[in-house]
This record gives C-alpha cells, structure tokens and sequence, in this order.
C-alpha cells in the first residue's frame, strides 16, 4: 500500500497588488495628483481675501462655510520660472491636511480620482527642492504626485 505524503509548497506566497488612490488635478498645462487621504473636501469655487506676503508661504484666506482657511495659491507656485499662467477668479479648491492643519489649495481644474498599482508608482529622484514626492504612470502619461506638505517655506 502506497503512503500519502503531503505536498509542501516551496514556492513563496503571492503577494496582493497593492492600489493607491490620487485626486488629479490640472495646472495650467501640468497635470498632477496629490494623494486622497489629505483631501478633505473640495470647493467649486472660492474667494480668497488677499494677505501682506511675511514669508508664509499662504496667498489669502477663504471663507468656506463654517472656516476662514489659509489659501495656497498652487498656480502661483507651480508658475514661477514658467510661462504666465491665466489667473482666473474664484477657482476651484481642495480643502487638505497640510503642516497638521487644514488649509485650501487652489488649481485650476479637478480631474478624477485615480486608482493606481504600486507597480505605477516611483520615487521622485533628485526632487529635494521641488514639492514632488512620487512619479505616477498613469495610462500614457507620466504625473507628479505633490507633497502638500513641501509647498510652504521652512519657518
């Protein structure tokens, strides 16, 4: 009579794809993404009350419902050096985690959320001085993930 011996798997467990999500945005002609755990809500519109510039780094505050909020300019910022960038009024945006608080950051465009495979996903090499954490590859083209974190100068 024949024994039966179990069979052992040598081979190393599968490991599940891990997925990540992105709210992408539009900058003039840039398109970027900024992870959605930091987004908080978004704003269609929103007028901003501007602020004397004392090295804050934050363009004005908005009145968002029950909130005064700091406002980051995202077009301002990503437009130095660059080509002018149309400035138009009351543009969309973000309410998002930055520096522990929460604060409005304005773009030009919302475009979908996207859900992207780890295997997309790439460190962002010799960026130490730019706001860019990750390079995505979503479908046909390369996007910057920003560090909303990076955006205000060192106090």
């Amino acid at each position: 009579m024949g024994q039966i011996v179990p069979q052992i798997s040598l081979a190393a467990p599968v490991k599940p794809m891990e997925f990540h999500q992105y709210l992408t945005l539009r900058i003039g002609r840039e398109f970027l993404a900024v992870p959605l755990d930091r987004i908080q809500r978004l704003e269609a519109s929103i007028e901003v009350t501007p602020i004397p510039d004392r090295g804050t780094g934050f363009h004005g505050l908005a009145d968002v419902g029950d909130n005064v909020v700091p406002v980051i300019d995202l077009r301002q910022i990503l437009s130095i050096g660059g080509e002018p960038i149309l400035l138009e009024p009351n543009p969309p945006c973000l309410l998002a985690m930055v520096e522990g608080g929460i604060a409005g950051v304005i773009v030009h465009q919302v475009l979908p959320i996207e859900t992207v495979p780890e295997s997309h996903i790439s460190p962002a090499e010799d960026a130490h001085n730019l706001p860019i954490l990750q390079i995505l590859h979503i479908q046909d083209r390369l996007m910057s993930v920003v560090s909303l974190d990076r955006l205000l100068p060192p106090l």
